[in-house]
């Protein structure tokens, strides 16, 4: 008799009830366990089977994958797979998973509801999908320019902007490169030369003066938000020289 079955006496002794088990062999009369080279698998009943089946197949077309599902359903991943797998075959679950009419449809309430200001959580709640569909979903949202590209309002937890309008900095950027005798490609480059360092943080100097923004200015240049602020001052030494003179 080998050690699984001294536990399982053991366990029947003390009156434990053992879910029913198949052999890859006929179990032995005098034990009821098969020797060593059998494999065990607890056999679920079907009631629990199809109560399973339907709580992943609900999961699953709400667009959660099978990483999600297990973890919501504490489950390993292979069952879930297994599970989806029987369900398309049983025609209960399509093949595909949503339709490209429904991803549009759920990716336009995503950008509706980040111009609302909901966060990633608070969208994924009014959707009932799970956060990371809209991690997702943002990210290619932001890609087509749906979204501001250097918007990680969706990670960061904070609201979500549309693209900004930059033309009228734009408009800016093109007056300063006619003045300096320059073309609006090298002040917006990331060219270091003398000339278009001072073109450029005159640019900033005077987008801040229109009224826009540290940020805004430095998104629209391509540039972060301490070298904004470097050109500003840079920019307004220059000027005060030139009045002082």
């Amino acid at each position: 008799m080998n050690q699984i079955a001294y536990i399982v006496r053991d366990l029947e002794a003390r009156g434990v009830r053992l879910p029913k088990v198949r052999c890859s062999t006929p179990p032995e009369a005098s034990t009821g366990i098969s020797g060593n080279s059998a494999s065990f698998r607890v056999v679920l009943p079907k009631d629990a089977v199809a109560e399973r089946r339907e709580r992943v197949a609900r999961l699953w077309r709400k667009g959660q994958n099978s990483g999600d599902i297990a973890t919501a359903l504490n489950m390993p991943v292979r069952a879930v797979k297994s599970d989806v797998y029987q369900l398309q075959c049983a025609g209960e679950l399509p093949l595909r998973r949503l339709d490209m009419a429904e991803v549009k449809a759920r990716r336009a309430s995503i950008v509706e509801l980040c111009d609302r200001g909901l966060t990633a959580a608070e969208i994924a709640a009014e959707l009932s999908i799970s956060v990371a569909i809209v991690y997702r979903d943002a990210w290619i949202l932001r890609k087509r320019g749906d979204l501001a590209p250097v918007c990680k309002a969706v990670k960061a937890g904070e609201s979500c902007r549309k693209r900004e309008d930059h033309s009228d900095i734009l408009a800016l950027v093109s007056a300063v490169a006619a003045e300096f005798q320059l073309s609006t490609t090298d002040i917006l480059s990331k060219s270091r030369y003398q000339n278009v360092v001072v073109a450029r943080q005159e640019t900033c100097l005077r987008a801040l003066d229109a009224g826009h923004s540290v940020s805004k200015i430095a998104r629209a240049l391509g540039r972060d938000h301490s070298s904004v602020l470097y050109g500003i001052n840079a920019a307004e030494v220059r000027r005060r020289k030139a009045v002082a003179a």
